[in-house]
């Protein structure tokens, strides 16, 4: 097999907050607690994650049920 067909790629910080929709704290949390893998170092002062790592966290996450949009804050006029 070739080489180049057997690396991964690696996404940025940046990247993975995109991929997922979470916030920077939350993706280091859930590094934090091992739910996402530990960053790679690309560089000095630069860090990334897998990129198939990325999406078999994805793929983990349970779907939203229909009409699920996540926790309401209390002060939402809309919650109940």
């Amino acid at each position: 097999m070739e080489r180049a067909a057997q690396l991964e790629r690696i996404v940025r910080i940046r990247e993975v907050i995109e991929l997922t929709g979470l916030s920077k704290s939350s993706v280091y949390r859930l590094i934090r607690n091992k739910e996402l893998p530990k960053p790679v170092r690309i560089s000095r002062g630069t860090v990334g994650i897998r990129e198939g790592d990325v999406q078999r966290f994805l793929d983990s996450r349970k779907p939203a049920e229909d009409g699920e949009t996540g926790p309401r804050c209390a002060d939402d006029p809309t919650s109940e």
